[in-house]
């Protein structure tokens, strides 16, 4: 006799990838989606009444706070496990995670099978974090002041235009406060894209507005511009 398939919540405000990761889950002869959610509301409605065995998390849902969300449904369904996914390669934010409660941290840039087995290592109740993420946990342990800072592998001056993306200047302003040339800003924008990544500039723009804010709400200094 199958034992019987674990429920999965699948939480993304983005319905192609929601709906993506629901067919990935339900395609798998041990996982069932037991529900798909777009809001806090609807995760925590979905919860109470579906009660899965794992909610998957995107911590950037719009305008809501994820982490909340997660820290919410620790306290209220202890016994659900939580994997956060998100796009954001940023060490502050998986700290912030495992504080709130998930057992697992892992990028959408990670193949559809590391997808899985995050999901089959937190149900067995160990932790999990993506192997992108583990040089940037490493430096963090090891007390290095600038893992906190940047998100992933970026050179100084890529970090530089992150931050002035996220700021919302365009190219030609980036340009001219850097002393580049307008081809060199967008060359280190298609770098930024592929080392986070990112598939379209659209989403670029949005990792780097919502990673200036984080570091303004963690109280951390804008990069050194000059």
């Amino acid at each position: 006799m199958m034992a019987e398939r674990k429920k999965i919540l699948v939480v993304d405000d983005h319905p192609l990838l929601r709906q993506g990761l629901a067919r990935l889950i339900d395609d798998t002869p041990d996982l069932q989606t037991c529900a798909e959610a777009a809001t806090a509301e609807e995760t925590l409605e979905a919860a109470r009444r579906l009660r899965p065995d794992l909610a998957l998390v995107d911590i950037r849902l719009g305008k809501e706070d994820g982490m909340a969300l997660v820290r919410r449904l620790r306290a209220e369904h202890g016994d659900i496990a939580v994997l956060v996914l998100t796009y954001f390669e940023d060490p502050v934010l998986l700290k912030q995670s495992f504080e709130a409660g998930a057992g697992g941290f892992m990028t959408k840039s990670e193949s559809p099978s590391d997808v899985l087995r995050a999901i089959r290592r937190v149900l067995e109740g160990h932790t999990f974090i993506s192997e992108r993420m583990m040089d940037s946990v490493a430096d963090m342990v090891a007390g290095s002041p600038a893992a906190p800072h940047t998100p992933g592998r970026l050179t100084d001056r890529e970090s530089q235009i992150l931050e002035l993306i996220g700021q919302g200047l365009p190219p030609r302003q980036i340009a001219e406060r850097l002393f580049l040339s307008v081809h060199t800003v967008h060359s280190h924008r298609e770098s930024l894209k592929k080392k986070l990544g990112l598939a379209a500039t659209s989403d670029l723009h949005q990792f780097a507005a919502q990673w200036v804010a984080d570091r303004r709400t963690a109280g951390k200094p804008p990069n050194d511009l000059t």
